[in-house]
Parts: structure tokens; C-alpha cells; sequence
């Protein structure tokens, strides 16, 4: 059973030197693609990007930058109980080492360059305006609806 949300939520931006962006396919709800991301539980959240980054695509942060001045408030559900919205910190790592790697928390891990991000943003907002069945989300999603609109708001997308 998930622990209970506790609405605050981190998140990595990791670029390579050609610009594209990792993101990994969620293996579970919410499903969809994403940067390295997730809940807090209690640490620091600078902490808890680099744990998230080692965890998910067992890449190791070494620097990293604030990508928000402040933290920001999305609506977006999570498998949590509870979690209907999230409060969020974003980073960019500015420096990085390892291989990215799949792990159990990602189906896939890609590095997505503009075009890729497009592609895949079109589909969440086709998903999103229920022009895609579930199933069919789930068998070949795009952004995570969340990340859609954080990329937008970063103008990435």
C-alpha cells in the first residue's frame, strides 16, 4: 500500500551535452513519460533530487541549479492516497556522472530532443482531452500531463 501523499515533490532536469532531455517511461500510475521526479517524504529537497536521480536512472547529480525561484502548486494525481496535487521544486543538474540506466520504476529511459518533446506533449494533450482511451495511454503514453505543462512553462516544449 502507498504511503499517504505528502503533496511535496521534486524534480531533475538532466540534459546531455547534445541537449536532450532524460526521461524515463513510468512502469507505474501516473503513467506517462518524465524527468527524474518524486515525493520528498520528509528530506530536503535538493537531497531528495539527488536520491531520486541515483534511484531512477542510477545517474549520480553533482551540481545542480534551481530551475523556480520558489515552489509552484500543481494539480496532478499521484498513486498516493490523497495525492491529487504537488507542490513542486525543480532542478537542473549542471553536472552529472554514471550511465543512465533502467530500474525498476521505469519501463524505458530515453533521451528526448525538442522534436521527441513535441511528439510526445501533442499526445498528453490529446490524453488529456480524452481523445485517448486509457489503455491505449498506457500502451504508448506521452508526457506526464504535469510534465507537459512544467516543460511549457520552462518553454522547452
Amino acid at each position: 500500500m502507498p504511503k499517504k501523499c505528502d503533496h511535496l515533490s521534486v524534480g531533475v532536469l538532466i540534459f546531455d551535452k547534445k541537449g536532450h532531455l532524460l526521461l524515463i517511461e513510468r512502469a507505474n500510475f501516473p503513467f506517462g513519460f518524465a524527468p527524474v521526479a518524486g515525493h520528498l517524504d520528509g528530506l530536503p529537497a535538493r537531497e531528495r533530487a539527488k536520491e531520486e536521480a541515483l534511484s531512477e536512472v542510477g545517474l549520480e547529480v553533482k551540481r545542480m541549479s534551481d530551475m523556480l525561484e520558489f515552489p509552484l502548486n500543481r494539480n496532478n494525481p499521484c498513486r498516493r492516497e490523497g495525492g491529487s496535487h504537488h507542490v513542486w521544486h525543480i532542478y537542473k543538474a549542471a553536472e552529472w556522472e554514471g550511465a543512465s540506466s533502467q530500474t525498476a520504476e521505469a519501463k524505458q529511459v530515453i533521451w528526448a530532443d525538442r522534436k521527441k518533446l513535441k511528439e510526445l506533449a501533442d499526445r498528453a494533450e490529446l490524453y488529456t482531452k480524452g481523445q485517448i482511451t486509457d489503455s491505449a495511454w498506457r500502451a504508448n503514453p506521452g508526457l506526464e500531463p504535469v510534465w507537459r505543462d512544467w516543460l511549457s512553462f520552462f518553454k522547452l516544449i
